[in-house]
């Protein structure tokens, strides 16, 4: 589609006008390590009214099996999307709450969209047969009164990822509607602890299979931490419901982040606090204080003193630049992520997260399920850290 000089510290943004295809593949030269994520734009007929981002699978990440915490396309249009990236053909097996539902062959370079009317369970599977690789996204579409106003995607967790303990930088159920969702993967019973900013929430028993939903009213704070007992593999998602004059006009996922995946440093392609209201959110998820640095194109936008199970959030009014690195002193674990609020009319209409990418993670090669420039607004974000 386009080759792009993009200097060190600097961001890229491309549209591909008409194309509906994928799967997607942004690949730099010379091994330059580099991050990337396309941007769903909605337009409901008349007005944008949801802006998200996805942040690419790095292909050294690619798997032949998915997992999602949940899928539902009752309240919701949820649409699974997959897309082989390997050499050879392969047929994608889709098991939701260990039921299967489906199989599907698919060429290489050939991608599929499913949906599943009236089903609402987890948790979801996506394999691949031979091993071979393949890559998977959950699309949500919220309708609000007939009409579709948010359209999001999650990206699912490669199997090798999965984990006993996931992290969040926070949970917020006052200004929006949060809701967590934890599916046990495993073959044994477990319990799941939930603990936000250091005080534990509630625990649930789950059975092979099982998934959970719960929310905490009243709660704004972080960091979050999902955690099973006995060391059995769980996934965990966050759902943001965002609710505009009484009405929810928006609903986007965004995964947790496997324990073995925690860093000093994350990445993003690009901060936008003009067209929209960026928010960055870190949280110190080690057990001793830190000071947090954020840089954007390379200018230094300032540093933060956390505490142990000390969360923060920062605006950058009047900044349209990237990348993004969030980093901690002396090697503490942290976890960051950005959070979009899309407004229109003056009335924000769109809430949504993008989990920063440990900077243990950069690659040379990013792929993503699907790009549509035909019924929305998609535009690749690739930055230079």
């Amino acid at each position: 589609m386009g080759d792009y000089s993009v200097p060190p510290g600097n961001d890229l943004r491309v549209n591909y006008a008409g194309l509906d295809s994928g799967p997607v593949k942004v690949e730099s030269t010379n091994g330059m390590p580099i991050v990337a994520a396309v941007r769903d734009l909605w337009w409901n007929g008349s007005a944008y009214t949801s802006s998200i981002q996805l942040m690419g699978l790095p292909e050294s990440q690619l798997s032949d099996t998915y997992w999602f915490p949940s899928y539902n396309n009752v309240t919701l249009n949820d649409q699974l999307r997959f897309g082989n990236v390997g050499d050879q053909a392969t047929t994608v097996t889709v098991t939701i709450g260990g039921v299967v539902m489906g199989t599907y062959d698919l060429a290489p370079n050939q991608r599929q969209k499913v949906n599943y009317v009236g089903i609402d369970n987890g948790p979801l599977k996506v394999q691949s047969s031979n091993g071979v690789p393949i890559i998977a996204s959950v699309r949500d579409a919220w309708i609000t009164n007939g009409v579709t106003s948010s359209f999001s995607q999650l990206m699912g967790l490669p199997e090798e990822q999965l984990s006993d303990t996931y992290l969040f930088p926070s949970y917020n159920n006052v200004s929006l509607n949060d809701q967590l969702r934890f599916g046990n993967v495993g073959t044994t019973n477990t319990t799941v602890t939930v603990t936000i900013g250091g005080t534990v929430m509630g625990t649930y028993p789950l059975a092979p299979n099982q998934r959970e939903k719960v929310n905490y009213v009243g709660i704004d704070n972080g960091p979050l931490v999902v955690h099973s007992s006995n060391g059995v593999p769980i996934i965990a998602s966050l759902r943001e419901a965002w609710i505009s004059g009484g009405v929810t006009t928006s609903y986007f996922q965004m995964m947790g982040l496997p324990q073995s995946q925690i860093s000093d440093k994350y990445v993003f392609p690009v901060y936008d606090n003009v067209s929209l209201n960026g928010q960055l959110r870190f949280g110190n998820v080690g057990n001793t204080s830190t000071t947090v640095t954020v840089t954007i194109g390379g200018v230094v936008m300032g540093t933060y003193p956390l505490a142990p199970n000390q969360r923060e959030k920062v605006n950058y009014v009047g900044i349209d630049n990237g990348p993004i690195v969030v980093q901690s002193s002396n090697g503490v674990a942290i976890i960051a992520a950005l959070r979009n609020a899309w407004i229109t009319g003056g009335v924000t209409t769109s809430f949504s997260q993008l989990m920063g990418l440990p900077g243990g993670q950069l690659s040379d090669v990013f792929i993503f399920p699907s790009y549509n420039n035909v019924t929305y607004d998609n535009q690749l974000r690739i930055g230079v850290p």
